[in-house]
């Protein structure tokens, strides 16, 4: 009897540890957006502007570890290299291998992955909201679209984003997009303005002169 209690007692734990692991992933469905901090920009030709990416809810048990990439054409530039890539500190670690987030550079893209610190007692996991600043050197006039997407650095099985307790949120993670929009300098601008006024002057002259001829 005690034999039977004891399977009975075993087997209910386990589907009730079950039921509250499945309950504790399903409540992060949908409760992960991570996006910009503006839904526009705008910069300058030659312009480096830095452009923040939020969680924009706030995870009870903080983070343990995240991967961004942050993608755009390449026309734009865009980020110039790992040093244009920032971190708050208690993310700036590479899990066993101690400091310094993982940053990668390219065309079209720039990307951070990182955990808190792996060795800190008692564990400190991450309750803010920036997880990364790209800084966006402009060199190309027009509209661009910055997306977001996890960043895998050993296959796409991957799990990268991580709460403190352990549960992933890869699945329930819902990037944001935005829109950069790149225009000339005030220099350019005034430029093209003088331009555009000496041709209509000589335009008007062109057109006067036409019609004393006419006239003679």
């Amino acid at each position: 009897m005690r034999v039977g209690a004891f399977a009975f007692s075993h087997v209910w734990g386990r589907t009730i540890l079950r039921g509250v692991v499945f309950a504790a992933v399903c409540d992060c469905a949908d409760e992960v957006p991570i996006g910009f901090d503006a839904a526009r920009y705008q910069a300058l030709l030659g312009e480096t502007i830095p452009v923040r990416i939020e969680l924009k809810s706030t995870l009870p048990v903080g983070l343990f570890s995240y991967g961004l990439r942050l993608v755009y054409a390449p026309e734009l530039g865009g980020v110039g290299g790992v040093s244009a890539i920032s971190v708050p500190p208690e993310l700036d670690f590479d899990g066993v291998l101690g400091p310094g987030a993982r940053k990668e550079a390219g065309a079209g893209f720039g990307a951070v992955k990182g955990t808190v610190d792996f060795f800190a007692s008692p564990a400190r996991f991450y309750s803010g909201n920036l997880l990364a600043v790209f800084d966006l050197t402009c060199v190309r006039l027009g509209e661009y679209v910055l997306g977001l997407e996890i960043h895998r650095t050993i296959g796409p099985t991957e799990t990268v984003f991580v709460r403190g307790d352990g549960v992933p949120l890869d699945d329930f993670v819902r990037f944001g997009t935005a829109t950069l929009t790149v225009i000339p300098e005030n220099r350019t601008g005034c430029l093209l303005l003088g331009g555009m006024i000496v041709l209509a002057v000589a335009r008007l002259k062109l057109g006067l002169l036409s019609k004393r001829q006419v006239h003679v």
